[in-house]
Order: C-alpha cells, then structure tokens, then sequence
C-alpha cells in the first residue's frame, strides 16, 4: 500500500504544538499600555534605553528588564534610526551602542514588523561597516523570575520568544549578526521549559525514526481500515509506542484542517523537486543555444517563412517561457505557504494553543487568518493545477516544433535514439515518440485542472467531503509533469542540430525581403512606398524563379533606383540577422546578453 508519508510527517511535528496559560489582559490592553509606557519616556530616557544599559525601570512598571543588543565597535560613529517609538527620531551616537530592544519591540510591533527592523537595522550596520552582536541582556530566558519580564506584555512569553527569533532572524538575513550564542544555547531549554507539550516531546523522537518511516514507505507497518484514514492510524500507532498520551494526539484539531495541512506540506515539496526540473530543461536549453548562436533559421508566423533568426534565439525562447514558469510556481509556493492546522473542523478550537509557534514548527510562513477559510480553501491546488496545465502547454509547443523539426519536411534536428523509436512495418522511419507523449500528456494536466474546478464550484463554506476529489487530480498532475520533464531536457541536451538544412530553408521564402524594404526606407524612400516596391519585386522573383539577392542591379532599379551595388550585403541573410540588435533580437550580441541572464537566473534559482 502506497502512502503519501507528508501525512505522518506533519501530525508528529504538530504533535509537540505548545499550550499556554490564558492571558492575564487582553491584547488591545497591552497594547495600551504598552504605548501609554512609551509615551512618557523622555527623550534621554529613550536615548538611555538603546545605550546598553543592563535593566531599564519603565516609568511606573518597577524592574522590566530590558534585552538590548549593542555594536562592537565603541568608537566609530553610526547615524542610526532609532525608530522607537518615534519614528523620526534620528541621533548621532558616538560609543557603543545599543538598538531598541526586542522584548519593548513586542510590545508594539509584530513578530514580523520587528523581522523588518532588524533588517533595516542591519542594512544599515553593513553600510557603515559595523558588526553586531548579541548583548548578555539575551540571557533574559534563564532568569527563573522572567515570567515578570513578559507582565506588561500580557504574560506572554512565546510571543517575545517568536519575536526575539524574528528579529534575530532579520539581523541574520543581512549578514551582520556576528553571534548567536546566547539566543540559541540560552534561550531555547528555557522556552522548552515554558512549553505545556501535549505529548512528550522524547516520546516524538521515539516515533519518529528513519526506521519507523523507511517501514512505513516499505508498506512494512499495516495500517487498519477500521481507523477510517492515515490521521487515526497514526494516533493509534503512537498510543501503541507510548502509552495513554498518544491519545492525546488529536487535541485542537480536526481531521479537516489535519488533511488541508498534510496537502499543503506534500505540494510544497513537490513544487521544489518540479523547479528544480524545469532548471535542468533550462540548462539542456542553454547548452544548446551557446552553441548555435550564428546558426541561421527561417523565422516562422502563422507557419510560413518571415524573418530570419538564429537557432539560439529560438531556443532561448523556450528559456523565457520556462522562467515564467519557475516564478509562477514559487509564487503559488508563497501563497500555499499559510498553516491552517489549529483552524479545526471550521471553527478553531477553545484550547489556548500557538497556532504561529505551530506554524513555525512545520515551516509555513505564518497561520491562515480565517479559521473556516482554513480548512475550505483549495485555491492553492488549483493555483498550482493551472501553473502546471501553462508549464505543459509549454512543453507542448515546443514538442511540436521538435517534431517539425526532425521531420523530412523540415530536417532541422536529429533526435537521439533514445528519445525516438522505430515502426513495427518500415524500417526507414525514426518516430519522435518522447516529444508525441508530452505533447500527448498536455491535454491530462488540463483535464486535471477543469476537473477540480468543477468540482469546487458549487461548494458552500466549509468544508465538504466533495473536497476528497482534490488528491487524485493533482496527484496526477504533479506526477505526469515529474515524468515529462526529465526525459524532455534529455531530448535537448541530446539532439543533433543540422545548421547546413536551417541555412537553406533559410534561404527560400523571401525571408529577407523586410530588410531589402529596409534598405530603401534608409536611403530615404518612406517605408509604405518601400514595402510596396519590395512587393513588386517579390512578385517578379516569383515570376521568373529568383531570390531577391540573384537579381542583377539593373532589375533592381527597375523597381526602385535608390538600389546601389550595397543592396547584395543588405540582403545576406547573415547580415540581416546580426543587424537586429534591437533588444530581444536574434543578433548574437543580443543572444549572448539572453544566455547570460538565463544562466543567472538559472544559477539564482538553484541557490536562492
């Protein structure tokens, strides 16, 4: 029995999601109460507060103390926004110096608020070429007397501990934050002190082993009908390996927004292993387009010959669909990126739980706003079933020009043996069977993608058990993409290009009759009275079997006398190509500019 493991993976992690005790105040009051504090402070009492003090006494709240984080640097100056809690508060400070505490920050900013401080904090470190450190203020976490430090915050300390990370985290993204010491060795045993876990978190471990989810891949571990789905079957393994508390499992949640997090971990990853993908088709592009840059081709609209270009651009080409492609896919990512686990069956749930330390716990960016929006929303798999029909669509096409390509007809390419196969009857045939498939395959990703939209159409908040039908499409989609693009980027990489068939297709078609209109148009002729010239002579070359560069002047200034002996350079189609330098053109001055930035983007996206 096949299972999808993202299932176990994201009930276990969940498992350890911390409780805590109810507030002693409402949000909207620490947050009065944190503004009225910071509305009596003086203008030196703020300027003391980011000094570096150990403890800073806020008016009227006796013995807060206050983290603080200082630079190294004691005797270079730094101009810095203090931006607390005046944002416009700008002082030239001349020692060692201390920026605005992270705990004061939670008080009035966000945990992500205080991520983009610290980021603007640390930008400017960096242009002043100051590093920063952690002060021992960090070391807040081990006071057994801290709970006080969190009073005026509503006694909350897991938020204080995600903001710290926030900010520490923004600090880290800049490249100034030199040491992590006491946030990461300090405060991490006190915060799982702190934590209330529902199950013991060695137990977890215990669990949660590479043999226990190598046998669960295996099909080794049975799984009974009677539990109903993989959710109960994890619940009761876990009782089975530790006792009473694995009932405790399925505390605050409901198998609703349990299935709606499982599909957001699994399409996550999937759409990580597909970029990477693409990446490879892109760089199988790239091979290929480096090398052919002065190849010329006909360019083709609406199947007939127009213009010429090179080999390289067409292919390059593909290259800028398939980064739209790679962009549209992170951006769906972005999106799916919300944790709904905590939203319930739709309506939350009254344990006081950490739905952002939840989160955290399993990567997301943050939790769902909206509780039945949480368990009902599917916009994510749609999002994705259309990136992938687009990325298909796009193989399609470009699988049909392969097949063109390596036809008779055209003779522009030879694909390997390994990506085309014979016929049973005639033994001069090389079919090209890899690219018929994809092209083939398209038109399921579509269907995968019409059938969820149907599906979802008609149904009311929340959620319905209609919404089962979203596993089999995507699972399909994400599938028949995994299969079509490893064996599309060896189709690539591994054809052979046939440049001397391009040039001579090239050469027919009057491909570079927009030049001769634009050779005319240059020695003064309006472009309309050109274009009709070049007509006329294309009607005469027709007429009597010729190309436009095989007419002799004298036939040439039959038609216009503005032709001069120039006109056979104009007309090359060699020069016609390396003459479109505007930007995007087929010149190979253009070409390489288009390689570079593919092979950037390529390299940005791998590592990024």
């Amino acid at each position: 029995m096949k299972i999808r493991i993202v299932s176990l993976l994201s009930v276990l992690a969940a498992a350890v999601m911390p409780l805590h005790a109810q507030q002693c105040m409402t949000w909207d009051e620490a947050y009065r109460r944190a503004d009225s504090l910071a509305a009596r402070l003086t203008l030196d009492e703020k300027i003391s507060m980011m000094r570096g003090y150990d403890k800073f006494f806020l008016p009227g709240v006796p013995d807060k103390g206050m983290p603080y984080i200082f630079t190294s640097d004691a005797t270079q100056g730094l101009r810095l926004n203090l931006n607390l809690p005046d944002p416009t508060m700008i002082r030239q400070i001349d020692r060692s110096t201390a920026f605005p505490s992270p705990i004061m920050l939670a008080a009035t900013f966000s945990p992500e608020m205080a991520y983009e401080y610290a980021r603007a904090v640390g930008e400017e470190c960096r242009a002043s070429g100051v590093e920063v450190l952690l002060g021992p203020g960090m070391n807040i976490y081990r006071n057994s007397q801290c709970s006080r430090n969190f009073e005026y915050l509503g006694e909350d300390p897991y938020l204080a501990a995600r903001m710290v990370e926030r900010y520490v985290e923004g600090m880290q993204s800049t490249g100034t934050l030199a040491c992590l010491k006491h946030f990461l060795a300090n405060n991490t045993e006190w915060y799982r002190r702190r934590s209330n876990s529902i199950v013991d978190e060695r137990a977890i471990h215990e669990i949660y082993t590479p043999a226990f989810v190598a046998g669960i891949e295996a099909g080794e571990v049975e799984f009974s009908l009677e539990n109903e789905d993989i959710h109960m079957n994890v619940e009761s393994l876990l009782t089975d390996k530790i006792g009473a508390a694995g009932k405790r499992l399925h505390t605050a949640r409901s198998r609703n927004d349990q299935v709606a997090v499982d599909l957001r971990l699994f399409l996550r990853r999937e759409i990580d292993e597909i970029v990477r993908q693409i990446l490879d088709l892109q760089q199988a592009v790239l091979d290929q387009a480096k090398q052919h840059q002065e190849i010329v081709m006909p360019g083709y609209t609406h199947l007939q010959r127009a213009q010429p270009v090179s080999f390289a651009q067409h292919l390059l080409a593909y290259g800028e669909q398939l980064k739209r492609d790679v962009t549209r896919l992170l951006d769906c990512k972005a999106r799916m990126n919300v944790c709904p686990l905590g939203s319930g069956a739709l309506a939350g749930t009254t344990y006081p739980i950490d739905r952002w330390e939840t989160a955290r716990l399993l990567g997301f960016d943050a939790p769902c706003s909206n509780s039945l929006d949480g368990v009902s929303d599917r916009d994510y798999v749609l999002e994705l079933l259309g990136a992938l029909s687009i990325l298909m669509m796009h193989l399609s096409r470009f699988a049909e020009e392969v097949i063109l390509w390596c036809s008779w007809e055209f003779k522009f390419i030879e694909l390997d043996d390994a990506y085309s196969t014979g016929s049973s009857i005639m033994p001069q045939k090389k079919n090209p069977d890899v690219a018929e498939l994809v092209r083939g395959k398209t038109g399921r990703v579509y269907g995968d993608l019409m059938g969820l939209l149907t599906t979802m159409k008609g149904l009311p908040l929340a959620y319905n058990k209609d919404m089962q039908e979203d596993k089999e499409p995507v699972f399909d989609a994400v599938d028949t993409v995994k299969m079509c693009l490893p064996v599309f980027a060896g189709m690539i990489a591994t054809m052979r290009v046939l440049p001397q068939n391009m040039r001579r297709a090239a050469g027919g078609g009057f491909i570079n009759a927009t030049d001769c209109a634009d050779y005319l148009t240059k020695k003064g002729l309006p472009f309309r009275d050109a274009y009709t010239a070049v007509g006329n002579l294309v009607y005469y070359c027709t007429e009597k079997g010729k190309l436009l560069e095989e007419l002799t002047l004298e036939e040439l200034r039959g038609i216009s006398p503005l032709f001069g002996e120039d006109v056979y350079e104009a007309l090359r189609l060699e020069t016609c190509m390396s003459q479109r330098k505007s930007y995007g053109g087929p010149a190979v001055e253009e070409t390489t500019r288009q390689i570079n930035e593919l092979k950037f983007f390529i390299e940005e996206a791998r590592h990024g």
